[in-house]
């Protein structure tokens, strides 16, 4: 991790092509001036790892891999070399090694990498602090093709991220980077759902969840038995389930896990929360809900009724184990994240 190293406005070049190159000779007083970039780990990497203790899998393509690693690992190195021209005090960070301390004195979080990286590094920001998702390895314009019937489009590599939390790729930042540090951009307002946990013993509030929340059995075959009451649509219910789980998701996850499972797409800046149940029992409750709209203020509660569960908030890393009687609210409460967009 390298510590803060402002760059004397000296060493800034102008940029071509950048329509504000000449207003980033200095960051403006009203500009971004303290940046954290957190940056993933790829896949190559940690394998690499894997294969030194002997543990890593024997199936895996390490040429395919490498390519992405060396995509990712130019796509760092180029911001790097963009950042340092602007005067701007930066320090670089591991996704695995974020801390909250590192987010002292920052104003501006840039995450490189994909949606994963950005999910990961929203976890950690308040709503005073501006987040820039950056798309290090999407499809080079070469990758493309023509549209046409003689040179189609080659088959796209859906081990690349989606980029769907991304503002900017690694083909296009050197124009938005520069836009969004003068502040020529501006975020947009996302929500994002707060997760309380009570267990016999203790309380804990969970990352808040910029995508969604999953409360189900660890595993896939198995069923989740709980109790689940709120109020939708201005109806209150209630009911016992055994299900395949539970789904809940902002405006900004309606497109995602929840769009898969049946759900509906919602506008982008709503504040409501979507629910879902997966898989329902059609015997444990005939007659309730399986799925709805909850406004602002209202919230889910869900107590869990198998004798082992999981919360799992934006994918599987941040998981919290539940135990029989242990009991879930999740509401859209949580404080807003401001981030960057196309």
């Amino acid at each position: 991790m390298h510590r803060w190293q402002p760059v004397p406005v000296s060493l800034w070049r102008l940029l071509p092509g950048t329509a504000v190159a000449a207003r980033m000779a200095f960051v403006e007083p009203g500009g971004y001036k303290r940046l954290l970039v957190v940056v993933k780990q790829t896949a190559y990497s940690m394998y690499r790892q894997m294969k030194a203790q002997g543990s890593a899998p024997l199936a895996l393509q390490w040429q395919s891999l490498a390519a992405r690693d060396r995509s990712h690992r130019a796509c760092v190195k180029e911001l790097g070399a963009l950042l340092r021209k602007t005067g701007c005090a930066t320090t670089f960070v591991n996704r695995q090694e974020l801390h909250h301390n590192h987010l002292e004195g920052v104003d501006l979080v840039i995450a490189v990498g994909g949606d994963g990286t950005a999910l990961s590094a929203s976890h950690f920001l308040r709503d005073d602090v501006a987040l820039l998702a950056i798309n290090s390895d999407p499809e080079a314009p070469s990758e493309i093709g023509e549209e046409d019937r003689t040179n189609p489009a080659p088959t796209p590599d859906m081990r690349r991220s989606t980029g769907a939390l991304c503002a900017c790729n690694r083909y296009n930042m050197h124009q938005v980077v520069p836009e969004v540090l003068v502040k020529a951009r501006e975020p947009k307002t996302r929500s994002r759902l707060r997760v309380h946990v009570k267990a016999a013993y203790n309380d804990t509030l969970l990352p808040p969840a910029l995508n969604d929340v999953l409360v189900a059995h660890p595993s896939p075959a198995a069923v989740s038995r709980l109790y689940i009451s709120g109020e939708c649509q201005g109806k209150r219910f209630d009911m016992n389930s055994w299900n395949s789980g539970v789904w809940l998701c902002t405006a900004t996850g309606s497109t995602a896990a929840m769009s898969s499972a049946g759900g509906v797409a919602m506008d982008p800046l709503s504040r409501d929360m979507q629910w879902r149940i997966r898989e329902q029992l059609d015997s444990s409750a005939p007659q309730a809900p399986c799925s709805g709209i909850v406004e602002p203020g209202g919230q889910i509660f869900i107590r869990w009724n198998s004798q082992v569960g999981g919360v799992y908030v934006d994918g599987h890393y941040v998981h919290h184990s539940l135990e029989l009687g242990d009991e879930v609210t999740v509401s859209a409460d949580a404080r807003p994240l401001y981030v960057f967009h196309p």
